[in-house]
């Protein structure tokens, strides 16, 4: 089994399972299932839908790891370890364990699974085929913002991330990535990161698709960044893969998730399609209508929003976290003239986002760059129009409030960081004040009198996503809420006070958009 076996020599017998002619032993799988056993790519995803047997693969995985590398060290990271004791992964592995030891000559398990009893980790330790000890250990990550304390100093020849998606962000897996580092005892061919997960909600606009399809598809004709390219495999694990898959159980899976097309092509079809059905703005928001120019193009082709030629004032939304998630928006008010009822309608594009999340950015540093931003949309509008644009910044009521570290303010730091240009206002901010932004913006979304960028894909990826929380958690916290924040502070301070009197949506007539400006970049 030491020898790296290729799938023309593996036959499968009538149960589905693989085997081999020549006597060579193979735990219980399937080939997609011996394609994961076989691969040794620095860093793996295994993606697919559910009930793929994606599970099972990898688990066979981690202890021929664990037989095969002298003194292996392996990590296996869920979520929560409840997440992996109750039914999860860790039992399972007690399970392979078992047949492992009984048909894998030279193969023991010498101590556990068990916990200890000052760290309560679980784990369990094998003799591997060189007579040395292996140890896999299993841990938990509920936030990715844990894992520098968790992770940073250890040395692993290999982790196992479970469903990964659901704790893991690029910050996280670059720790665990660090971690491999038990040269020269394990060589570094010999060290790996298997990550697995269902296609997320977020679809193709998250960190993990950018990684491994994005970026690992990605041709230069310099041939940069080729060799860590070169490290990231992905293996799509289907449900025809699994042939040991009850038919029922299949039936009974493509009925549960026929009426939601979404998680049918999540769920079903491995797709990675973004899920926006339990969106706080799902029944409104439409890329289509919503957002203007062209972005997914060459440099050359972009267009973008841009201010009016008759704009005179320019808002700046903001929030601002301690250290890091900063968001801040720049948002043109646009008054026009309804021609059947003569009546003011105020409309709003969003021109430009900064959005940083999980990077440690102080506020000066933050503010330094938004004002690149200020003096980019200054400088365009002089040019085009000859016109000296002022601008009106809106932020949440916190940003007043003295830090005793620092012994001033948010709205402090930004005034004197950018040398008296920023004079932060406060938003309105009152019980149910979170209601009733969504359900503003709800409503100018409805009458399409609220439009974005193309360019502005943290903004995009938060209309498709922004949900409610826990209990009476209004808006979740997450990455998302962030940019609502800093979008909606100016829309809610700005906004005609009849759009803000109904403590529920009613039934508007649908408008025409206002005319908006496109220019190339």
């Amino acid at each position: 089994m030491q020898e790296r076996q290729t799938l023309a020599m593996i036959k499968v017998n009538d149960t589905g399972f693989i085997c081999d002619s020549d006597g060579v032993w193979y735990p219980p799988m399937n080939k997609k299932q011996l394609e994961i056993f076989n691969n040794y790519n620095r860093y793996l995803l295994v993606h697919g839908p559910r009930k793929s047997g994606k599970t099972f693969g990898i688990l066979h995985k981690v202890l021929r790891h664990a037989f095969d590398v002298n003194g292996a060290m392996i990590g296996i990271v869920t979520k929560t370890i409840k997440n992996a004791k109750s039914a999860g992964v860790w039992v399972l592995l007690a399970k392979m364990l078992a047949i492992w030891e009984k048909e894998c000559f030279g193969f023991k398990v010498t101590e556990g699974p068990k916990t200890t009893g000052d760290s309560k980790m679980s784990f369990v330790r094998i003799r591997n085929r060189h007579g040395t000890i292996s140890e896999i250990q299993c841990h938990s990550l509920e936030h990715s913002s844990e894992v520098e304390a968790k992770f940073k100093g250890p040395a692993y020849s290999m982790f196992w991330l479970s469903e990964f998606d659901q704790y893991c962000d690029d910050h996280a897996f670059n720790i665990f990535c660090d971690a491999l580092r038990m040269s020269p005892q394990v060589s570094y061919e010999e060290h790996q990161i298997i990550c697995d997960c269902n296609p997320p909600d977020t679809g193709t606009n998250n960190w993990i698709h950018d990684k491994w399809f994005k970026f690992k598809d990605k041709v230069t004709e310099d041939g940069e960044d080729e060799f860590f390219r070169a490290c990231l495999h992905r293996i799509l694990v289907m449900i025809d893969d699994n042939p040991q898959l009850d038919p029922r159980e299949r039936k009974e899976l493509e009925s549960r998730y026929s009426k939601r097309k979404s998680l049918r092509a999540r769920f079903i079809l491995g797709l990675w399609e973004q899920d926006i059905t339990d969106g706080h703005f799902s029944d409104v928001w439409d890329e289509a209508i919503h957002v203007l120019g062209k972005a997914d193009c060459v440099p050359e082709d972009r267009e973008v929003i841009v201010p009016t030629s008759g704009c005179t004032v320019l808002l700046g939304g903001w929030d601002m976290g301690e250290s890091k998630n900063h968001s801040y928006h720049v948002i043109e008010k646009i008054t026009t003239e309804d021609p059947a009822t003569k009546r003011q309608v105020v409309s709003f594009s969003i021109i430009d986002e900064l959005v940083v999340i999980r990077t440690f950015i102080s506020i000066r540093q933050f503010v330094e760059a938004v004002m690149d931003k200020i003096s980019h949309w200054n400088a365009y509008h002089k040019k085009s129009h000859n016109i000296n644009l002022k601008w009106r910044n809106w932020s949440d009521t916190s940003a007043f409030r003295e830090r005793s570290a620092a012994e001033t303010s948010e709205a402090g730091i930004a005034y004197e960081a950018s040398d008296g240009q920023i004079v932060l206002e406060p938003a309105p901010k009152y019980h149910n004040s979170n209601r009733d932004k969504i359900k503003l913006i709800w409503e100018l979304l409805y009458q399409k009198r609220l439009h974005v960028s193309a360019q502005l894909f943290k903004t995009r990826s938060m209309f498709a996503n922004l949900r409610s929380g826990k209990e009476a958690e209004y808006i979740k916290e997450d990455d998302h809420k962030h940019p609502f924040d800093s979008m909606s502070y100016p829309i809610i301070a700005e906004a005609p006070m009849d759009m803000l009197r109904t403590t529920q949506i009613n039934a508007v007539k649908k408008q025409a958009s206002p005319g908006l400006v496109l220019a190339s970049f």
